[in-house]
């Protein structure tokens, strides 16, 4: 089956029955570069004395920690991705991501942690802690702003000639928020609780080092992760980011908007 994930086309192969991402199925990609199968590890690895082993060409290798009995093999390129099932017969959802990033990463696509609200085609993220507020934030550009909450926990982000975009993700976390759309990303904002309400533009260097904790990173792979850090020095040049001490009330949300759409 063909997918589409930040504009980029990715072929998962699902055991029959047991397709997935409905929503972000693709009819037009027909060429993708990427493919991702899911299987069991007998119809993948091969034996030999009684020793499991992968084909050589299988240079990555990852482990779930959530189902250790769940694993990646991967190429070099990323572009040949076995996910072998564990042994309760379910494969790690967490190794699925990161084979779909790992395979992204080098079309200028970066993965965040946070919450993306769209509102007439432009895209503010949201970025923070687990439990800071991030999806409440996007709420309520939904309930005064009339906004689309397009996700309420992760968000892709590409780079682009025509200036930076943020995606929904098929992964939600504990948000109810999953769509597949996408918008202009007009500004970023790191969330903090407060008494009240105000907001102020981070310099650059306080930029990166907000933004960058938010950011997915490919710990086991090191040209992914310069592809990564080029690709955030990108959208930092091109994307303003503000650091919004708020209340869940409109107030938070008026002074957002003033401050990133004007």
């Amino acid at each position: 089956m063909n997918y589409s994930f930040a504009d980029c086309p990715v072929e998962i192969r699902f055991p029959a029955g047991e397709e997935s991402y409905t929503d972000f199925r693709s009819a037009e990609c027909m060429n993708s570069e990427t493919v991702i199968t899911v299987c069991s590890s007998r119809e993948f690895t091969g034996m030999s004395y009684g020793i499991e082993y992968a084909p050589e060409k299988y240079c990555r290798f990852l482990r779930s920690q959530a189902n250790p009995s769940s694993v990646l093999f991967a190429d070099e390129n990323w572009t040949d991705i076995k996910i072998c099932k564990g042994n309760d017969g379910k494969y790690s959802e967490e190794l699925m991501i990161a084979a779909v990033y790992s395979a992204l990463c080098k079309h200028n696509v970066l993965f965040l942690h946070a919450s993306l609200v769209e509102k007439d085609g432009d895209g503010i993220l949201f970025l923070g802690a687990s439990g800071i507020g991030k999806t409440t934030q996007a709420s309520l550009w939904e309930k005064y702003e009339n906004a689309v909450v397009i996700n309420g926990d992760k968000a892709f982000v590409k780079m682009t000639e025509n200036g930076a975009f943020a995606y929904g993700t098929p992964w939600k976390g504990s948000s109810n928020y999953c769509l597949n759309r996408k918008a202009a990303l007009k500004g970023i904002v790191i969330l903090s609780q407060a008494s009240e309400n105000s907001i102020k533009r981070l310099d650059p260097c306080e930029a990166s080092q907000a933004v960058i904790r938010n950011v997915f990173m490919h710990h086991w792979d090191e040209k992914a992760l310069n592809f990564v850090f080029s690709t955030l020095d990108e959208v930092l040049k091109s994307v303003g980011v503000w650091q919004l001490d708020c209340l869940p009330d409109m107030n938070a949300v008026e002074i957002t908007k003033n401050a990133i759409l004007g």
